[in-house]
């Protein structure tokens, strides 16, 4: 492919896309394409192994995208129940994501409060958030 590992690339769970530039490049196809060959060769890993959507993604969009203020993906929250941004910055962000294993809706996780200012219950009542444990 010819990527080198020290190249720029961003988050998949959070992008914005403009429709008529990925039906003119065709996104959805090369998508499936690079997934179905993965599927056949494991070209880039399962979910498990570190594979899942960030790969097909930062291959098809490699050098084709446009880059936000980072204030609009503030991540990793998901990734340990300690702090790792202050209050200020993240009252300041645009966007918050908790990628990574520790959702506020699902588990321990830092910075829940913030989540649940924003949480919005399911109208049909089929999700619940569920936390098993609390962090002190």
């Amino acid at each position: 492919m010819g990527i080198s590992p020290q190249t720029c690339s961003f988050s998949a769970g959070v992008f914005v896309a403009d429709i008529r530039k990925w039906k003119e490049f065709d996104i959805t196809d090369k998508l499936e394409y690079w997934m179905e060959l993965n599927t056949k060769e494991n070209i880039y890993g399962n979910q498990d192994g570190g594979g899942g959507s960030q790969p097909p993604i930062m291959i098809v969009f490699h050098n084709r995208y446009s880059r936000l203020n980072p204030m609009w993906h503030v991540r990793h929250l998901g990734w340990s129940t300690g702090s790792r941004y202050s209050r200020q910055f993240l009252q300041e962000a645009n966007l918050l994501h908790w990628n990574g294993g520790f959702k506020p809706w699902g588990s321990p996780a830092q910075y829940s409060d913030i989540w649940d200012q924003y949480y919005i219950p399911d109208p049909t009542r089929q999700f619940k958030p569920m936390r098993k444990y609390k962090i002190h």
